[in-house]
């Protein structure tokens, strides 16, 4: 999304923009570049903007998504990957994240969740469980290419008691359809 910029004469000295960040940086400027304005609407705008939605998205649904299971995000195992998931040209956005403690034990899962953009704002699509500890898989999110939501995926052969030793390595991918996730076998 393309911020909306109204910029009225310094008599009037009122600065509108849709970004925040933007009318902090126009209200701060002591020279006005017709040539600058434009740079920055054009192409760091809409990027700001759009970090910034993703984050508040991201951030909010993983808060209560620990709080509703009683459990905490292992917040260095998350991994965002941007593409376009929903076929409409915009870069949405996947999160790998991991919750653990459930009700104060050891067990983990690690989840993926869509956030598909919307005019520059992310909107939670669906979220899918991809690995979990005793559930003998975890995985790691490596791209989204084609509408796929591509990952590697490590497959004990039996729970194991730490890291998975020898495990049989493949790659899946997932694909929105709808509000759901439905997996494949990767090539």
């Amino acid at each position: 999304m393309v911020p909306v910029l109204v910029v009225r004469t310094r008599r009037e000295g009122r600065i509108k923009s849709e970004c925040p960040t933007l009318v902090i940086l126009l209200e701060n400027m002591k020279y006005t570049s017709l040539i600058f304005i434009m740079a920055v609407v054009l192409f760091s705008g809409p990027v700001v903007y759009s970090q910034a939605a993703l984050k508040m998205a991201v951030g909010s649904y993983l808060k209560k998504e620990a709080k509703d299971n009683a459990a905490d995000e292992y917040a260095e195992a998350r991994k965002i990957v941007t593409g376009d998931v929903d076929g409409d040209g915009d870069a949405d956005a996947v999160v790998l994240y991991t919750l653990e403690g459930f009700g104060g034990g050891n067990f983990w899962v690690q989840s993926i969740a869509v956030f598909t953009n919307i005019r520059g704002m992310y909107k939670f699509a669906a979220k899918e469980d991809v690995g979990a500890k005793n559930g003998d898989r975890s995985v790691t999110l490596t791209k989204i290419e084609g509408g796929k939501i591509w990952l590697d995926s490590d497959v004990c052969a039996e729970p194991p008691q730490g890291l998975c030793d020898d495990g049989k390595k493949s790659k899946v991918y997932f694909t929105l359809v709808g509000k759901k996730l439905t997996e494949s076998a990767g090539n």
